[in-house]
């Protein structure tokens, strides 16, 4: 029998498990600009593609590599090749959307820059009435445009409301905030930010058992998801090696080797950290690690430290359990254990910081809890994620609807967030979950 894991393509349909809410945080349609963290292969595509089923047909996803091209020998993200890109999935949406085919003039014109030819777009489609969202995957390539163009994008997300942006990338994006540090407040400042956080276990499971279509014994569907970290490609990537006429067997080591692709993979991801990040997951890779050996192996203080540790732990990177923190997943973490020396990173401490929302004055506020939750405000924030509405969460506490969105309105007060990802997201962080 075939093996039902997908680890050459994205995931879509029934094959897509969990980030359900995120999809619909993505779409919320107040939010102007949002980005996404995660490393490689962790479901960006998938969510991005899932997020433009559901916001169809008033949205393009674009994956930025498409529009790859080269000035003075150095890659760029080619704008010509960028407005060709959007405005050829615009004709393809046309059909189903009549607002779209009458704005036709407006974005069906050539374009040797992506500001102007959208700007005069977006406009037209606020006039209407519409609003287009933007998906951007593969989003590190802005890195490759001119600040004046990145200045002119963010003015016109900041002033049209025809236009939403939403990009995806890996932790190197980090190095906008670094760029921009001369020109005011970075890009990404004033965009709702969502890290990927591996699968919950519910999510995982389903995955493993591929919605019941799998059967495998509780103690190896453990050992997968300990294994993988619920990292989405390696739980794939794992039970693809153990699959075998409809079931799947406990993993052994020989299981969970590291090869040429995982090794590339790796690479990558560990390339994008800042050098604070980096020593701290290299002291992780010994084994389960408290914070001040962390902090020490890493010379940052122990605030800092534990910052950058939070940071990393909602991407994957690490994990906390018992008070000690260990690598997200174990083949990262035998890979680490025979990383050569590093290459230089073009992201500071400081922007992972930032992007992360830990650093002092940054948007999103640090990591310490200033007013804790209540009792009955943490059930209902576990209740929450594990993806009750409030009206089931009414039912199940006994209480009024109002009475619970009062504790939700709290509970975002507290946490400092905006919707119920980003509450269940920061509810992680802090322990709460």
């Amino acid at each position: 029998m075939t093996s039902p894991y997908i680890t050459t393509n994205w995931v879509e349909g029934d094959t897509f498990y969990g980030r359900g809410d995120l999809c619909r945080a993505l779409a919320a349609p107040e939010a102007r600009g949002v980005y996404v963290l995660g490393t490689r292969r962790s479901g960006k595509t998938s969510l991005l593609r899932r997020a433009a089923a559901e916001l169809s047909p008033h949205a393009i996803y674009c994956d930025l590599m498409q529009a790859a091209g080269m000035a003075d020998g150095q890659t760029c993200l080619d704008e010509v090749r960028l407005v060709r890109l959007v405005r050829r999935e615009l004709g393809r949406l046309a059909a189903a959307s009549p607002h779209l085919a009458a704005s036709r003039a407006a974005w069906d014109r050539p374009g040797e820059q992506i500001c102007p030819w959208l700007e005069e777009a977006a406009w037209d489609w606020e006039e209407r009435g519409l609003c287009v969202t933007l998906l951007w995957d593969e989003a590190e390539m802005l890195l490759r445009l001119p600040a004046a163009t990145l200045m002119c994008l963010r003015a016109l997300l900041q002033t049209c409301r025809g236009l939403r942006l939403v990009i995806c990338a890996a932790k190197g994006l980090a190095a906008l905030n670094d760029r921009w540090r001369d020109e005011g407040s970075p890009f990404l400042f004033g965009f709702r930010s969502y890290p990927l956080l591996p699968l919950d276990d519910a999510a995982a499971e389903a995955l493993i058992r591929q919605g019941g279509r799998v059967s495998a014994s509780p103690e190896a569907s453990a050992a997968i998801r300990e294994a993988a970290g619920n990292h989405p490609y390696l739980l794939q990537l794992i039970c693809d090696r153990l699959y075998a006429g409809g079931s799947l067997r406990r993993p052994a080591p020989s299981d969970l080797l590291v090869d040429a692709g995982l090794a590339d993979l790796f690479r990558i991801d560990i390339a994008q950290l800042s050098p604070g990040e980096r020593s701290i997951v290299l002291a992780a890779s010994g084994g389960p690690t408290e914070l001040p050996d962390l902090a020490r192996a890493a010379g940052l203080d122990e605030l800092t430290a534990q910052r950058l540790a939070h940071g990393m732990a909602q991407l994957g990177y690490l994990r906390a359990a018992g008070g000690r923190w260990r690598v997200g997943n174990r083949l990262l973490e035998q890979w680490l254990r025979g990383y050569a020396a590093p290459a230089p990173t073009t992201v500071s401490d400081r922007a992972s910081l930032e992007m992360s929302g830990h650093l002092p004055g940054a948007e999103r506020g640090a990591p310490a809890l200033g007013e804790p939750l209540s009792e009955r405000e943490r059930e209902v924030l576990r209740l929450i994620a594990a993806g009750m509405r409030n009206a089931e969460i009414a039912a199940r506490l006994i209480v009024s609807e109002n009475t619970v969105k009062a504790h939700v309105k709290s509970i975002y007060r507290k946490l400092d967030v905006g919707d119920r990802v980003q509450a269940i997201n920061r509810g992680r962080a802090f322990g709460l979950l």
